[in-house]
């Protein structure tokens, strides 16, 4: 008995799991990246309590407003053109929270990093039915992804106490971006 070839990218899958993880995992650390540091950030931006909550809020907002619009443009699109653009939308929301000369600018920021991470989520899944066959395989590659879904907001405190020990908490920000970009 004779098993025809799956459809084209399925024979082997793991680079698919490997990326989609690690934009998963950039995603998530991005989150939580500014919980350690918001001090930090807050006294070298001189924001207020309002301006602070803005900081530590803005991705939240920025995700959660697109999430549903980055699959279903994921879905017309293609999911790793949409992918892409989260990645890149990613490091540029970083790029420009590493250098943001105040508390506004770092809002926009973390709110670009928020739709680019919207992006990386919601069709990292996607990607992965379409490179790794159901059975097993799938199990294990989804467990990598869920892996990475949950490891990436206890990295990015870690990160940011990191860069602000070494030297100031723009590092973790500017490290994000560089990271995003790896994934194009």
């Amino acid at each position: 008995m004779t098993t025809a070839p799956g459809p084209p990218g399925r024979a082997g899958g793991g680079r698919a799991v490997f990326v989609t993880a690690a934009g998963t995992f950039l995603a998530m650390t991005a989150f939580s990246g500014p919980l350690s540091i918001i001090t930090a950030i807050a006294a070298d931006l001189g924001s207020g309590p309002v301006a602070t909550s803005w900081i530590l809020s803005s991705m939240s907002l920025g995700l959660a407003v697109t999430m549903l619009i980055a699959g279903a443009l994921g879905d017309e699109l293609g999911h790793r053109r949409v992918f892409l653009v989260g990645a890149v939308l990613l490091a540029v929301g970083s790029a420009v929270c590493g250098l943001a000369p105040g508390s506004a600018v770092l809002v926009a920021g973390r709110i670009v990093q928020g739709v680019g991470a919207a992006a990386l989520v919601a069709c990292g899944l996607a990607l992965l039915s379409h490179a790794v066959p159901a059975g097993p395989r799938r199990a294990r590659a989804t467990g990598a992804w869920g892996v990475a879904m949950g490891a990436g907001p206890s990295f990015g405190p870690l990160l940011g106490a990191l860069s602000e020990t070494l030297s100031s908490w723009r590092y973790a920000y500017l490290v994000m971006g560089l990271l995003a970009l790896v994934l194009t």
